[in-house]
């Protein structure tokens, strides 16, 4: 079983040890049921840091943790459908490729050919890039767009 979360990434569930699957199926259980974002992010994150704790995880790991960002991401979803944050879109993968990448936006914008004033827009959601120019700026690094399916937020 695989889980995918909004920003495309897949799980493999079956990996989970039993005690982190339970959790992950009772955590599932109760966002099918479409619980307030905020308490079901409580309860849940609270639930996942306790359990790694326990097994003697740091809370630095704990977060890399698969099980972790799967709860993460139903609360997301959550969060979607009451209208607190809106889905992913490319501004959230630009901002990855930038702090994965590169040390800076600068460095971002010097190899990819856009300003930083053009790109702090664009990721405040104050404008937005062509498809054209982001198609050339992408390609200048090594990326290219595609068209995909849309994520549900209510569905996991």
């Amino acid at each position: 079983m695989k889980y995918k979360n909004l920003r495309g990434d897949e799980f493999d569930l079956d990996s989970f040890s039993t005690e982190e699957a339970a959790i992950f199926l009772a955590a599932r259980n109760e966002f099918g049921e479409s619980p307030r974002w905020d308490d079901f992010k409580n309860k849940w994150y609270g639930t996942v840091m306790r359990f790694y704790a326990e097994q003697k995880v740091s809370s630095r790991e704990a977060v890399t943790k698969p099980l972790y960002r799967v709860i993460q991401d139903m609360g997301s979803r959550l969060m979607i459908d009451a209208g607190w944050a809106r889905m992913p879109d490319y501004r959230n993968q630009l901002e990855s490729i930038i702090d994965d990448k590169y040390d800076t936006r600068r460095q971002f914008c010097e190899a990819t050919g856009l300003s930083e004033d053009m790109l702090s827009h664009v990721l405040h959601g104050r404008k937005d890039l062509s498809i054209g120019t982001l198609t050339d700026a992408l390609s200048k690094i090594g990326y290219g767009l595609s068209i995909v399916p849309l994520p549900s937020a209510g569905k996991c």
